[in-house]
């Protein structure tokens, strides 16, 4: 998936929820993101698989799918058919500044039962034909993401794509948390922020 479909791929999530946002800072990033990827959306098709529409209240998971939480390792092929997104959790970065996002299955000393990658995209493409949607949630409470530079921001879009790619997912979540996202002093314009850390991820968003 190159740049241009990434952001092909987020304006579908957001026009109901498909790419979610955690934190304050993050939802102005997001909404701002939407409205100006919107025009690109047509110009990259995904399969019929990801083009079922959501119902009209969706429910949406959190699975931990790269670490143990301490309540047992959950396949996604187990996932309930209750859940209508599923966010795996979590690609985290190589440094806080790098933008680089990187997402691997739990290692199986880790997580007992965990499947293999192969049988974690066959589990990926059954639960779209089932009309649900399978994002990657970017952050968590131990991944902060502050795109500092152009460059963080590049490979932060390059990476997010590869994932993507690799998996055959429909997209992202944003769940920064911490301080991945906060406002530099003087910065109060919603609609036209300065902040680098906001506009750097705006930006990606947008390519």
């Amino acid at each position: 998936m190159n740049r241009r479909s990434l952001s092909s791929w987020t304006s579908r999530r957001s026009r109901r929820g498909r790419v979610r946002c955690a934190a304050a800072a993050a939802v102005a990033v997001c909404a701002l993101a939407a409205t100006a990827v919107a025009p690109h959306a047509a110009a990259d098709a995904p399969p019929a698989s990801r083009t079922a529409e959501l119902p009209e209240h969706a429910l949406v998971g959190y699975l931990h799918t790269s670490f143990a939480n301490g309540s047992g390792y959950t396949r996604l092929a187990d996932v309930p058919d209750s859940w209508d997104i599923i966010d795996l959790a979590f690609g985290e970065p190589t440094s806080v500044t790098s933008g680089d996002i990187r997402f691997s299955l739990c290692p199986p000393a880790e997580c007992p039962g965990v499947e293999s990658e192969a049988e974690f995209k066959a589990a990926v493409k059954a639960k779209q034909q089932a009309g649900k949607k399978v994002l990657i949630s970017i952050g968590g409470q131990n991944g902060q993401v502050r795109l500092t530079t152009p460059q963080a921001r590049d490979t932060f879009v390059d990476s997010v794509s590869s994932i993507i790619d690799t998996y055959g997912l429909d997209g992202l979540d944003i769940d920064f948390e911490g301080h991945s996202l906060s406002l530099d002093d003087g910065d109060t314009d919603f609609e036209n922020p300065t902040t680098p850390v906001i506009v750097h991820l705006i930006s990606a968003l947008r390519t």
